[in-house]
C-alpha cells in the first residue's frame, strides 16, 4: 500500500458524501416507513387529539381527549406502533392528559396503593384504598383496569381527566 499516492481532499470529500448520503437515508426511512404509517394509523384513533414521535428518545407522546376505556385505546395505540415496527415496544407511549387540582390531589392519596400493589402484587388492596380515595374526594367517574403488562387509571371530573397507564 502507497500513501503518497492517496489524494487527502478526495479521501475527505468521498468520507463526507457517504456519511451525507448515509444521514439522508436513514431519515428518509424513519420518515417513509416509521413517521408517516405510524401518523395514519394514530389519525384513525378518535381519542387521539395530538401526537409527537420522538425517534431518538424512542417514545411517542400522546394527548388524548376523554376515553370511555383507556386501556382500548392504549392497547390501540401500542398496536399501531407493532404494526409498523413488529415491537410493540419501539416506542415508549407517554399519555399527557388534562387533569385539574383535584384529579392531582386523588392520585397524589392514591398511588401510594398502587405502587405498593406493583412492588408486593397485592391489586386486590389496591382496588380498594383507591375506590376508597375516589370516594372521599367524591369523584363520580373512575375506572381501574389491569392486563399482563399494565395497570389502566383514569379519573374524571367534570370535562378534565386524569389518565395513568403503570408497567407492571
Amino acid at each position: 500500500m502507497r500513501i503518497k499516492d492517496i489524494k487527502i481532499p478526495v479521501v475527505v470529500i468521498s468520507f463526507l458524501l457517504t456519511l451525507g448520503i448515509l444521514f439522508a437515508g436513514m431519515w428518509l426511512y424513519k420518515d417513509l416507513y416509521v413517521n408517516d404509517p405510524l401518523a395514519e394509523k394514530l389519525q384513525k384513533i378518535p381519542a387521539v387529539k395530538e401526537y409527537e414521535l420522538i425517534i431518538d428518545e424512542k417514545s411517542l407522546e400522546v394527548t388524548l381527549g376523554t376515553v370511555d376505556n383507556l386501556k382500548e385505546t392504549y392497547l390501540e395505540i401500542e398496536n399501531s406502533i407493532k404494526d409498523i415496527t413488529n415491537d410493540s415496544g419501539a416506542f415508549e407511549i407517554k399519555i399527557k392528559d388534562n387533569p385539574d387540582n383535584l384529579l392531582n390531589s386523588v392520585w397524589e392519596k392514591a398511588q401510594f396503593a398502587v405502587y405498593e400493589a406493583l412492588e408486593q402484587g397485592n391489586f386486590n388492596d389496591m382496588a380498594v384504598q383507591i375506590k376508597k380515595v375516589i370516594e372521599e374526594f367524591g369523584l363520580e367517574k373512575y375506572k381501574i383496569q389491569m392486563d399482563k403488562n399494565n395497570i389502566y387509571i383514569q379519573l374524571h371530573h367534570g370535562d378534565k381527566f386524569l389518565y395513568k397507564v403503570l408497567q407492571r
